[in-house]
């Protein structure tokens, strides 16, 4: 099964109040570091390859606590030319969901933000949606304006809103509430999809399909819907 990510795009550069609260929004919500079973560890890679950082958690004990120190020191760094990646497991499911959040900055001064995972890792409909949910209650939280599903041989994100308009949508997608109403609320909100949700800011996220997989033609509807065919 393939691998996949939910990819969202920051315009600037996240600084460390950014990345913290983006990790509030995910520890709120059931997300941990160094859970036994799935070890905690990161890796920031700086420009100079000399000065690349990889550490794993020891034992079995959690340490959540020391997201604030990784992220202290990544950011001792220059953030727009160094990556950092961070193994995390959300907890809120019959059987823990093992990913990874990833900072990877752009040419455009800007950042695409991914949380990857293994595709063993998500197989079934339940498990999908509830890590589309997850990604749901950051988007929520933080002010980004667009992310969508990617797999693992899909077009990385653009990174301008006007790339990101002309592009064909993906099985899940999400609008911050300018761009909704750019393209047109009724519309966004009346689109064929397995699943539409407005939050209350209203920006929305919609998923064409109740898996990973399974598609059926439904992201195409959608596509055609709002005109955005090849």
């Amino acid at each position: 099964m393939q691998d996949w990510e939910i990819q969202f795009y920051s315009p600037t550069i996240p600084n460390c109040r950014f990345i913290h609260r983006f990790l509030y929004a995910l520890v709120v919500q059931g997300v941990r570091y160094n859970t036994g079973k799935y070890p905690g560890k990161y890796r920031i890679i700086p420009i100079n390859p000399n000065e690349e950082i990889a550490q794993k958690a020891s034992g079995e004990q959690e340490y959540t606590e020391r997201l604030a120190d990784i992220v202290n020191l990544y950011t001792d760094f220059d953030p727009s030319t160094t990556e950092m990646g961070i193994d995390l497991t959300y907890m809120q499911t019959t059987n823990p969901i093992h990913f990874n959040l990833g900072l990877v900055p752009t040419d455009e001064s800007g950042c695409r933000i991914q949380l990857s995972v293994v595709g063993t890792e998500v197989q079934t409909d339940d498990r999908f949606q509830s890590f589309v949910d997850l990604c749901a209650g950051v988007f929520q939280r933080v002010d980004l304006p667009y992310g969508s599903f990617r797999g693992e041989y899909d077009n990385w994100l653009p990174t301008t809103t006007e790339a990101f308009l002309q592009e064909r949508l993906r099985r899940v997608t999400f609008l911050s509430a300018e761009l909704v109403d750019e393209i047109g609320r009724r519309k966004i909100l009346s689109a064929p999809t397995e699943r539409t949700v407005e939050f209350a800011d209203e920006g929305v996220v919609l998923v064409t399909t109740s898996g990973p997989l399974q598609d059926g033609g439904r992201t195409q509807e959608l596509n055609e819907y709002l005109g955005l065919q090849d």
